[in-house]
């Protein structure tokens, strides 16, 4: 064994080395750290790296859909780093999933929901059609994509084919509001008596993953609930300003659970260690037993719905700090400049993909009646084709229809 290793053993006991040896000295001035010592702080430090290298590969991310800029929001989840135009939606988003692959959103007034790939590319607003009036809520899982419509709730395999009804409106005499899933059961919040033509009192239900063995009163509530989120110990609910809490299996339920830290709530999500809300302008975060209330946890523009992405990994490179646009940078370090594309003759998502190729975003789409051969291409574009624009701005479109 190595004579250094001997040497541990007896000034540090604690390191489990089984072979003795005499404390001998390295030579040098006085105060230099012994052989052992330096061995020890070479240690360290390589604990201390590994401890960050763990640190980084933890990182994951929070999502929201914004309202009034129709995209897609991004931070980290210590709300260091954030980019609240991270992915142009071509539409109004109401909802927001992720798993391990996409992002997935609900896009009024399209009837559609979108995808991308979560580095922010691969955008089709289109993904999938689906008729209804309005939408309101998105899960997914490995297998399917859950959402709530003005119908009730259905869902379609991974890839969009497969489209089913799980729970309808009329069925369970309530509207659905929010869903959320666990390995074994779908949650949904439902209105009841304060709505007009409902039966029910307001609760939130469960049932099998595929609507099946459904308890309208899993969780009776005194007032109509909106959002829902569940981790494998607790189940959470929003009514009015306040989130309620209670045990996954629908016991020790605390409908007052933070009732002073939110204003206006919308979207919910929980990543095992803290509960998300939206209000009106930001993000909001605490901890699962309602200590470290952050209501200004991160800037968002209008949130409607949150999703959390518990994927090791850097922010992505589109995502910008502090809110920034991304993009992509030019000599110097510079970011290069939105150099306006032509784009009429385009489908909405080819036109989209072009923006951001020339480092430019989706801007208001405009819906004007156009003959056969135009319907659903851009026929217009408020920014005329090679005009320099600074890094991120929007160009605005008009689709036939």
């Amino acid at each position: 064994m190595d004579p250094t290793l001997r040497l541990c053993r007896n000034e540090y006991p604690g390191l489990g080395l089984d072979v003795g040896g005499r404390d001998v000295r390295a030579s040098g001035p006085q105060g230099t750290l012994s052989r052992c010592g330096r061995l020890v702080a070479v240690a360290v430090v390589a604990l201390v790296v590994l401890g960050v290298g763990l640190t980084q590969r933890a990182a994951a991310f929070v999502y929201w859909a914004n309202a009034n800029t129709n995209s897609i929001g991004i931070a980290t989840l210590d709300g260091s780093r954030s980019n609240p135009r991270f992915i142009a939606t071509g539409g109004r988003p109401t909802g927001i999933a992720v798993d391990s692959k996409y992002i997935y959103w609900t896009a009024a007034p399209y009837h559609a929901i979108g995808r991308a790939t979560l580095d922010g590319t691969q955008i089709d607003p289109n993904f999938m059609t689906v008729e209804a009036d309005y939408f309101t809520r998105l899960a997914v899982n490995s297998l399917y994509l859950y959402w709530v419509s003005n119908f009730g709730v259905d869902r379609a395999n991974i890839d969009g084919s497969g489209k089913q009804g799980l729970l309808s409106n009329y069925d369970l005499c309530a509207g659905v509001s929010g869903v959320a899933l666990d390995g074994s059961y779908m949650y949904v919040t439902l209105l009841g008596l304060e709505a007009a033509n409902y039966c029910r009192h307001p609760a939130v239900g469960r049932g099998g993953l595929d609507g099946s063995s459904f308890n309208s009163a899993f969780l009776p509530l005194g007032s109509e609930p909106n959002e829902v989120a569940v981790d494998p110990t607790y189940l959470f609910w929003t009514h009015g300003s306040t989130i309620g809490r209670a045990r996954i299996d629908g016991t020790s339920a605390d409908p007052q659970f933070l009732s002073a830290a939110v204003f206006n709530s919308g979207g919910l999500a929980d990543d095992g260690q803290h509960i998300y809300w939206a209000e009106s302008a930001w993000i909001g975060r605490a901890n699962l037993d309602g200590t470290g209330v952050q209501r200004h946890f991160v800037s968002a523009s209008y949130p409607n719905d949150i999703a959390v992405d518990q994927r090791a990994g850097p922010l992505p490179a589109g995502a910008g700090v502090g809110g920034g646009n991304g993009g992509s940078a030019g000599k110097g370090g510079k970011r290069a400049g939105c150099i306006a594309p032509k784009l009429t003759g385009l489908s909405l998502t080819a036109a989209i993909k072009k923006l951001r190729k020339a480092h430019c975003q989706l801007g208001a789409v405009k819906r004007r009646k156009a003959k056969r051969a135009r319907r659903n291409r851009v026929i217009g574009q408020s920014a005329r084709p090679g005009r320099k624009l600074a890094s991120g701005s929007k160009v605005g479109v008009t689709v036939g229809k």
